[in-house]
């Protein structure tokens, strides 16, 4: 038997769409659920729960811990502004001619 004796059938062309990119399918991205708040309870302060404190905690004792630290700022005091009197010139100084 010899190598060319023996023909191959050519293979079939690939389908065209066969090395296409696959079709698009929309990806659907739950929106993510708001954390429970319990009726009644304060939202949770910017910097976090207080040290130690648990959510169920939060929720039965934050208003009253938002109140005493409310309570407990100290409420800041406008300082009186001090003027130098020495500050501005009086006429006489002001009619000095200083320049050199």
């Amino acid at each position: 038997m010899s190598l060319g004796d023996e023909q191959e059938a050519p293979m079939a062309a690939p389908p065209s769409d066969m090395f296409a990119a696959p079709a698009a399918q929309p990806v659907v991205t739950p929106a993510p659920e708001p954390a429970p708040v319990a009726s009644g309870s304060p939202p949770v302060p910017a910097e976090g729960l207080p040290p130690g404190w648990t959510m169920e905690q939060w929720n039965h004792y934050g208003a009253q811990w938002l109140s005493q630290q409310a309570a407990a700022q100290p409420v800041p005091v406008a300082e009186p502004v001090v003027q130098n009197p020495f500050s501005t010139p009086t006429p006489a100084e002001d009619d000095l001619d200083l320049d050199f």
